[in-house]
């Protein structure tokens, strides 16, 4: 895990992924994001696909967009799966 949260490279280089352009209106992915967005999308499935918008490779991450890479990360442990989910309970609304 990168000890520093310096650029998009040390999103890239922990979870093996590239940054996909997200404003081609003719993908097949059924949806678009606006300009400069990441995203982490849950399938039908269950599956998790992380976006991440294109920058300059040392450009620096966001606090958000390390959540959401935290997120993709801990959702293999069903531990913590639970405890976010138990969450829920306190928001009827949910």
């Amino acid at each position: 895990m990168p000890t520093a949260w310096s650029g998009i490279s040390a999103i890239t280089n922990l979870i093996h992924i590239t940054g996909n352009d997200m404003t081609d209106i003719h993908t097949d992915q059924g949806s678009v994001l606006p300009a400069g967005a990441s995203a982490l999308v849950v399938t039908e499935d269950g599956e998790f696909t992380f976006y991440l918008s294109e920058k300059d490779p040392e450009a620096p991450v966001s606090r958000n967009v390390q959540l959401l890479v935290a997120v993709l990360l801990r959702s293999e442990d069903p531990e913590w799966v639970e405890e976010m989910i138990s969450v829920l309970a306190d928001h009827p609304a949910c």
